[in-house]
């Protein structure tokens, strides 16, 4: 962009739109480069205990045990569990096949945008992309 622009200190809006494509350009092309920087942030999961793990305990305490009772039980709870797991860590390889496989560009490539960033964070200072599995990775990351 050329900032001469007759003494007024305003930057044209194109120019700012440039800027944050290039700026998300850089990003995606640092990713590309080194795809290790992306990182699955694991979170503490809360313990879950849960009214059909309570059952669980009381069907195997009884004697003798109603084995297709406890197994009804033993599935519903592996599924409880299984729908509180985040979907983070896949996410994160998945990003990070996507980054391997991928070329640096020149301009910005829509198609890797769409299905490896979330959100676009723009701020006065810099501009930041929140990825798929909840990372945001800034300039200083790469």
């Amino acid at each position: 962009c050329d900032k001469s622009n007759s003494g007024n200190n305003k930057i044209p809006l194109y120019c700012k739109h440039d800027r944050v494509e290039q700026s998300v350009t850089s990003l995606l092309n640092g990713l590309i480069n080194c795809p290790d920087h992306i990182q699955y942030q694991q979170k503490p999961k809360p313990t879950i205990y849960s009214k059909t793990q309570e059952a669980l305990e009381d069907a195997l305490a009884q004697q003798p045990i109603d084995e297709d009772s406890a197994q009804t039980l033993i599935l519903r709870l592996a599924e409880e569990q299984y729908a509180a797991l985040g979907n983070e860590e896949y996410e994160t390889e998945r990003l990070r096949r996507i980054f391997a496989a991928s070329e640096c560009v020149e301009e910005l490539n829509a198609s890797i945008l769409r299905s490896t960033v979330a959100e676009v964070l723009v701020t006065r200072q810099n501009i930041k992309l929140r990825l798929k599995n909840g990372q945001i990775i800034e300039r200083s990351d790469l």
